[in-house]
């Protein structure tokens, strides 16, 4: 399905709920690691007589330790989206509004349920991925539940307008929040490589990529063991330095465009080998290999065949869920992580899947079932690509 048009007002978070009930008793007498359960339900509302339509995600995180409840979390992270396509068919809109959009605030919903557990003083959750096209046949699109809400069709059609009179008639937000609406998003200038990752993140939507990157900073300086300065470069960066370096790129097909750093292309192998799905290496026809991966849901694609537009987009895509999801899950082994094992372990030969968990230190007899099958599976990915990679080596 060809992913339609929609124009975002506003995000913003419409309620948080916290509650740690069985605190501080948990903190001395738990004997077992906590399970975690989450929920998600997205809700759409239309306003009547408009175009506007509002879009929430209820979500839950309630870990347990023992059946002991250790917090219970919930928040509604809401967008506000206009559709002005009058054609556009009751699918399509539906698609749009549970699968689409929602798509589109996850990643920002991740970074903050991260960053407001790991300030709560609890171990930081960071939500795996989650398929909203897999639950789309359950979701209802109502209008707007004991408001009503319409508009003077003949006052100028201002999207900053209509959504200041929605704010002021059903949520009461600072109008100030609706001037921040109005400004033009903000560009990255950076030519392609890992500048213009680190640039793309902190421009995510109202500025939890800034919020989540500073959060990832102070974590790093939190021990007083590092700088909080890693990651200034992708070389120092832990994603790098416990992950990708081991992803050894080798060279293949690609555009020749002016903005992509040379050093761009070998650090597109490493996310598209270290998150992207299905990633292939096939034959070319200049005598270098092709790199073919799952671009969207229905449709494989080389790099070589990539626009620019297009490679900006699967680049911030593998990044987001790199930084999002690869690195907090390796931030969480920070502190057992074998540093000056790390320091001797080359990059450019194979490792091996004993020296990988040694890495990890989850070679250990308290190492739990979690930790080992993360490790298992960042290094099936690691031989996953030496084995793509192998035939083209030579």
């Amino acid at each position: 399905m060809e992913t339609p048009a929609f124009m975002p007002i506003k995000t913003f978070l419409k309620e948080v709920v916290f509650e740690s009930p069985n605190t501080p008793d948990l903190f001395f007498n738990a004997e077992s690691a906590a399970n975690l359960e989450i929920s998600i339900d997205v809700q759409s509302r239309v306003a009547e007589d408009s175009s506007l339509y509002l879009v929430e995600l209820h979500t839950s995180l309630t870990p347990k330790i023992d059946e002991r409840v250790v917090f219970n979390f919930r928040l509604i992270y809401s967008t506000l989206v206009e559709i002005t396509d009058k054609e556009m068919d009751d699918e399509t809109r539906k698609y749009l509004l549970t699968v689409i959009v929602p798509k589109s605030m996850y990643n920002p919903l991740r970074a903050l349920v991260w960053k407001l557990t790991l300030e709560s003083g609890f171990p930081p959750i960071m939500m795996n991925d989650y398929d909203f096209a897999a639950h789309q046949a359950s979701i209802d699109i109502r209008p707007f539940d004991n408001h009503e809400v319409s508009f003077d069709k003949n006052e100028d059609n201002n999207n900053s307008c209509a959504f200041l009179k929605f704010l002021e008639e059903n949520e009461k937000d600072d109008v100030s929040a609706m001037e921040e609406c109005s400004e033009l998003p903000q560009e990255n200038i950076f030519p392609l490589g890992y500048e213009w990752i680190m640039e793309d993140i902190r421009l995510v939507e109202d500025g939890a990529g800034v919020s989540f990157l500073e959060t990832v900073k102070n974590y790093l300086e939190k021990d007083g063991k590092s700088t909080g300065n890693e990651l200034l470069t992708y070389e120092e960066n832990p994603l790098y330095k416990y992950y990708y370096r081991f992803l050894t790129p080798i060279k293949y097909c690609h555009p020749d465009y002016e903005v992509c750093e040379d050093s761009y292309w070998p650090m597109l192998f490493q996310l598209l080998f270290g998150e992207g799905k299905n990633v292939k290496v096939i034959d070319g026809d200049n005598g270098l290999p092709e790199i073919e991966f799952d671009y969207c849901e229905d449709e494989r694609r080389t790099v070589s065949s990539l626009t620019l537009d297009e490679l900006k987009f699967i680049t911030s895509e593998l990044a987001v869920k790199a930084f999002t999801d690869t690195l907090v899950e390796i931030l969480g082994y920070d502190k057992q992580m074998d540093n000056d094992y790390a320091d001797i372990l080359r990059g450019d030969q194979l490792i091996l899947k004993e020296e990988f968990h040694a890495l990890y230190n989850t070679d250990q007899p308290n190492a739990s079932a979690e930790e080992i099958a993360f490790v298992d599976k960042l290094y099936a990915r690691i031989k996953e690509c030496d084995l793509q990679t192998f035939p083209y080596k030579f």
